[in-house]
């Protein structure tokens, strides 16, 4: 991560949150906030520590100065109306990549907007941890756009990638039953590096697999770390990982977590006390919440981020709707839109 891109940004003025629905009946209880790990509006953000470290390794070890063979990449933070889920899609070249997709029912949504952006087909799917508001909609997502290859953590629950069995709990036809059966799963450990297409993808967390099941909020810290490098730009996408977890991941590969885009884990939860691991230019939140409940991040952290010169974007429905932010492999633009 010592290689930052300089980047253009376009930002659309967000609009006002009053028309949202309420959510409050769409809430996961798998999903809520482990206070003992994800409370972090107490901390400073100190730029030059690191703290201690196992591993003296310098990322650009991760050989993130080669030249991509594609034009460019884009990565979509689908925006949300109600549901806090994760749903992302990746475009390399002519390769597909999709992150999550939340509850079955946001499937709908979710392949409408696929499809309006003219997507066909979809190579990978990726899940990041087995709870249902990431994994409900993987079948119709599956079923729909023909993946054939899933990259799992090594979470099991009932002799079975959880991930897996909570992909199969949700579908709700034999279509997507055969869809998720179909596809090749591979586990995926801290350590691993893979490409899939000009896209180097570095695995860094979970550290260690906590056995649990996938509808305990335990589950969240079985969450992938995943560096992801397209030239000289990087992101980092964590799932619902809590504080103790990306502190363990950071400790563990020094620098490696350092990028230029940071999905914030879970949802909107405060990340100020390891955003010293990441120092991303930009965060963006993938979360979803009517008026009642609206599931923004606090404004504790949001003048954190400001008072770092990091920029933020909400991937919500009323305020940054979906957003787009591609990549040329040098510097990064990002757009928003609703």
């Amino acid at each position: 991560g010592g290689k930052k891109a300089t980047c253009k940004v376009t930002v659309k003025e967000k609009e006002n949150t009053s028309s949202d629905d309420d959510s409050s009946s769409d809430d996961d209880s798998s999903s809520d906030d482990d206070s003992s790990s994800d409370d972090d509006s107490s901390s400073d953000y100190d730029s030059s520590s690191d703290d201690d470290s196992s591993s003296d390794d310098d990322s650009s070890s991760d050989d993130d100065s080669d030249t991509p063979s594609s034009s460019s990449m884009e990565v979509h933070y689908i925006q949300q109306t109600t549901s806090k889920v994760d749903a992302i899609y990746i475009k390399v070249g002519d390769v597909g990549i999709y992150i999550d997709g939340g509850f079955r029912y946001d499937a709908k949504d979710e392949i409408s907007y696929l499809k309006g952006i003219g997507v066909q087909k979809i190579d990978y799917y990726i899940a990041s941890h087995a709870h249902k508001n990431h994994v409900g909609a993987a079948g119709p997502i599956m079923e729909t756009f023909g993946i054939k290859k899933a990259y799992v953590s090594n979470s099991k629950y009932k002799s079975m990638s959880s991930c897996k069995w909570m992909m199969l709990n949700e579908a709700k036809t034999q279509g997507e039953k055969d869809a998720i059966n179909k596809c090749e799963f591979v586990t995926v450990k801290h350590g691993d590096k893979f490409n899939l297409g000009d896209l180097k993808i570095s695995c860094y967390g979970p550290i260690s697999i906590t056995s649990t099941s996938p509808f305990k909020t335990t589950e969240n810290d079985n969450s992938l770390i995943l560096r992801m490098d397209y030239g000289k730009t990087s992101f980092l996408m964590g799932g619902d990982a809590g504080s103790s977890a990306i502190k363990k991941a950071a400790n563990t590969y020094t620098n490696k977590l350092k990028v230029d885009v940071f999905k914030n884990t879970h949802h909107e939860s405060d990340r100020s006390s390891v955003i010293k691991f990441i120092t991303p230019k930009y965060v963006v939140f993938t979360t979803g919440g009517g008026s009642s409940n609206p599931h923004l991040p606090s404004s504790k952290y949001t003048s954190f981020l400001k008072k770092n010169n990091i920029k933020y974007y909400i991937a919500k429905k009323n305020k940054d709707g979906s957003v787009k932010i591609t990549s040329d492999g040098e510097k990064l633009t990002v757009k928003t839109h609703n």
